[in-house]
């Protein structure tokens, strides 16, 4: 098995997807992505509901995001 085939989300969240979050976050917090719901690591400043956010990449289930 590769990661691509048991997590088939990866190709796509190593192309810098940019979203926008429906609530705060300072270090870690659960979103809805693209209709799934994620645990994220914020990489960087708190995050506030409204800012546009980057996944800059994953972290096994985690994924870790940025402001953009």
């Amino acid at each position: 098995y590769t990661l691509r085939t048991l997590f088939p989300y990866t190709t796509l969240f190593r192309s810098g997807k940019e979203f926008t979050i429906t609530k705060d976050i300072d270090e870690k917090g659960n979103i809805k992505f693209q209709g799934i719901y994620w645990t994220v690591k914020n990489d960087g400043e708190p995050l506030k509901k409204g800012d546009l956010v980057r996944v800059t990449g994953i972290e096994g289930n985690k994924l870790v995001i940025a402001k953009a």
